[in-house]
């Protein structure tokens, strides 16, 4: 994982931790605002005539956060009969004692949003169902909906049978408070019907008269169902068509029973599975958390060596790098052929690097990833000579002739120095891979409860788990365990990096192998490979007269092929003016890591 990746998976982990507390109080507080309008409480009187017609009038009281604003209702059909939509008002709530509604006319689907109140009627085989739209504004309101059904009560041998779905409003948008008033014919007495209501809410019945019947609640829950089912004598009706369902009473209340229980039954399982998410959710932002602490600050307790530069400046610039996740495409091309410059087998002019000695056929003082890179760059790639730039570079990477070609030779490119890499012994592969198989596992099984859970749940909660799921991932693609050898090399790598812009430092932890004019020579395509360029440049302007003008010839001698002088003894003007071929090197190696990198995107 390079080090843009890996910044994001640490700010992913970050702000997932810092936000996954707030899911343990605060999801609901979320619906509202997901909503076009919130319904408060719903008023329903149903009234049973003799004739087996249902007459049912329910009254919404809305809040709308908008100007526009509209429902969904649905009511079903009767089991023998048919259902119809009666009228549709609304009026402002908390104006008139006695509210004064405004009838909504019936439209099109088409026109709907175009009028002020208008609804869409659409029968179907098992309801009908309305879409109803307003432009009455924000605020409180009311909603008063009217339905006949017909044929509603149906006669099952001795008895009649009322099954009825008490709301019509969508399970989805559950009102906050509901109170229904069911009112039989006179001739009818509660006191010998039975009666069974499926839902998971806890419902209060009482009895005002021997024919009326009051059911209220405020336990709604999301996705909640709320079914009527009566029987009593069927002969104080004048007359009912046969019950389409082939099953005595008794039966049928059995079932009733039945689907009621496991009504709650679902209800206490969702409940359940609704208060462990956020739990599960931030245990897994924890755990994924202490993975990444213990793959990515491997190392970090490591005491480094005096000598920690000597390692980091014998070994190739992208192993440094590799070591520090830091390998971008940019920074291991030009690093790579910086080192190159370094051996004289390459000449930087300008942005354009030239391979003088095209013509060798004995490679054996190079590595099998710098033969390759000469012959891929210098001699596939480059036109009209073995000199290559930058923008070629880009050139290739990006045009649709060769675009494939490139990324597949920079992808053998890379096999090679990962090969070198492996052979330094930092790498334990069978840990990593175990390690990687671990934080699979994880992203697998948080993935795999995001689903099971969201389900359950029946609700979007439940893709919380996604954080953690996608921070398994992350750590997934950056997982890697070192050697003994490989904390070490690590923990010195990480000094190196954070000291060079002290070369005099560098030079001393060499153990005194190196000059600080060596020191200074090996460190420029390492500074490029560990993202470091800046830094470099900057402790090279803050050395002492002697150390920088030493110093600085050296490097452009070797990197631009400029003149050694006679005398190292600058003037302040010399300075100046050496400071800004410095300067000009700097920009050279930062816009081409840019525009090689932009190949790459």
């Amino acid at each position: 994982m390079n080090r843009a990746a890996k910044g994001v998976g640490i700010i992913f982990l970050v702000l997932s931790l810092t936000l996954a507390p707030l899911t343990l109080t605060g999801c609901d507080s979320i619906n509202p605002l997901l909503s076009a309008a919130s319904i408060s409480e719903i008023e329903s009187e149903i009234l049973v005539l003799a004739d087996g017609t249902v007459q049912i009038t329910e009254i919404y009281q809305v809040n709308a956060p908008r100007e526009s604003w509209g429902l969904t209702l649905a009511r079903p059909h009767p089991r023998h009969g048919s259902t119809e939509l009666v009228s549709i008002g609304i009026a402002a709530s908390g104006l008139n004692p006695t509210p004064i509604y405004t009838q909504f006319t019936e439209e099109t689907k088409s026109k709907l949003k175009t009028a002020p109140a208008a609804y869409a009627k659409k029968i179907e085989n098992d309801q009908v169902s309305v879409q109803l739209h307003t432009r009455f504004g924000r605020g409180d309101w009311l909603i008063k909906v009217q339905w006949s059904l017909l044929d509603a009560v149906v006669q099952n041998g001795e008895d009649a049978l009322l099954d009825l779905p008490l709301l019509s409003l969508s399970p989805k948008t559950s009102p906050q408070l509901f109170s229904a008033t069911l009112i039989l014919p006179q001739r009818i007495t509660t006191a010998g019907a039975n009666v069974v209501t499926q839902t998971a809410a806890n419902l209060v019945l009482s009895q005002q008269e021997s024919n009326i019947l009051k059911i209220r609640t405020d336990d709604f829950g999301h996705d909640d169902n709320l079914r009527f089912l009566i029987s009593t004598a069927a002969d104080v009706f004048t007359t009912l068509e046969p019950d389409t369902v082939d099953l005595p009473v008794d039966q049928q209340f059995k079932e009733a029973a039945l689907a009621a229980q496991n009504l709650t039954n679902i209800r206490q399982r969702r409940e359940f599975v609704y208060k462990i998410i956020p739990y599960l959710t931030l245990g897994g932002l924890i755990l994924a958390l202490s993975f990444y602490i213990y793959y990515e600050r491997e190392g970090f307790k490591t005491a480094h060596r005096t000598n920690y530069a000597l390692w980091v400046s014998s070994v190739k610039p992208y192993n440094s790098s590799m070591l520090l996740k830091r390998n971008s495409p940019g920074r291991v091309l030009l690093s790579s052929l910086l080192a190159l410059v370094n051996q004289k087998e390459l000449w930087l002019d300008d942005y354009v690097f030239t391979w003088p000695h095209s013509g060798r056929v004995d490679f054996s003082a190079l590595r099998p990833s710098e033969t390759y890179l000469l012959h891929w760059l210098f001699q596939d790639l480059a036109t009209g000579g073995p000199a290559l730039s930058a923008a070629q570079l880009k050139s290739a990477a990006l045009a649709p002739a060769s675009a494939k070609g490139f990324k597949q030779n920079f992808r053998e490119f890379e096999e090679l120095i990962y090969s070198e890499y492996l052979a330094l012994g930092l790498y334990d592969q069978t840990k990593t891979k175990f390690g990687r198989l671990i934080t699979t596992s994880f992203f697998a099984i948080s993935f795999a409860l995001a689903l099971l859970l969201s389900y359950l749940s029946n609700s979007f909660l439940g893709l919380l788990l996604l954080l953690p799921a996608a921070s398994f991932l992350l750590i997934r693609l950056g997982v890697r365990h070192l050697t003994r050898e490989g904390r070490t090399r690590l923990r010195e790598c990480r000094e190196y990096s954070k000291n060079l812009d002290n070369l005099p430092q560098l030079t001393a932890a060499t153990g005194s192998h190196y000059s600080l004019t060596e020191t200074a020579i090996l460190a420029l395509p390492r500074a490029v490979a560990l993202d470091r360029i800046n830094l470099f440049f900057d402790g090279l302007y803050e050395l002492s007269d002697e150390e920088f003008a030493s110093c600085a010839h050296a490097i452009l001698h070797v990197y631009l092929r400029t003149p050694l002088p006679r005398s190292i003894r600058i003037t302040e003007r010399e300075r100046a003016e050496l400071w800004q071929q410095l300067d000009d090197l700097r920009d050279i190696l930062i816009s081409s890591e840019t525009i090689i990198n932009a190949g790459f995107q």
